[in-house]
C-alpha cells in the first residue's frame, strides 16, 4: 500500500485541480486557516470561492512528538456529513471532497459564521449525531 501524499502549500494547488473543485491552472492563494494544532489546515482561495483543506497526518501538526491515527479524519468527515444534513442554519460547512487514502478533507469555507455553540438546534443535532457516532467511528470508540 502506497504512503499517503503529504500536501504542502505548493502541492495542494494541483491536488485541488485534480479533484475538480478548482480549474487546473487556476490562480489560487493558500494560507494557514486557524491554529492547526492537530491537522495540517489551509484556506485556499480563488477569485470566486474559498475552501478549507485539512489533512490528518500521523504526527500532530503543532506537537510532532505525539502521534495519532490519521484515519481520525474519516470520523470528522462523517460527522460533518451527518451534522450538516441535520443543521439547516448554515453553521456547519459542507463536505466538498473526502480522500480517505490520503486523509484529506475539503470543506466549504463558512468564514466568520457564528460557532457551533450558537447553532439554533445544537442539542437536537448533537443527540441525533450521537446515535450515529458509535457505528461510523467504531475504531475510535473501541
Amino acid at each position: 500500500m502506497a504512503s499517503p501524499v503529504l500536501l504542502d502549500d505548493t502541492s495542494v494547488v494541483p491536488y485541488l485541480g485534480d479533484t475538480g473543485l478548482f480549474d487546473r491552472g487556476e490562480s489560487l492563494t493558500v494560507e494557514p486557516a486557524g491554529d492547526g494544532n492537530i491537522n495540517w489546515v489551509r484556506r485556499v482561495r480563488s477569485g470566486s470561492k474559498s475552501v478549507i483543506v485539512k489533512q490528518a497526518r500521523s504526527a500532530l501538526e503543532k506537537f510532532p512528538e505525539y502521534s495519532a491515527d490519521p484515519a481520525r479524519l474519516s470520523c470528522e468527515a462523517r460527522y460533518f456529513e451527518i451534522a450538516g444534513a441535520l443543521s439547516d442554519d448554515g453553521v456547519l460547512p459542507a463536505v466538498l471532497h473526502f480522500d480517505e487514502a490520503n486523509h484529506v478533507l475539503v470543506l466549504q469555507d463558512i468564514g466568520d459564521v457564528p460557532g457551533w455553540a450558537r447553532a439554533s438546534r445544537p442539542a437536537q443535532i448533537s443527540t441525533r449525531i450521537s446515535k450515529c457516532w458509535p457505528d461510523s467511528c467504531r475504531v475510535f470508540t473501541a
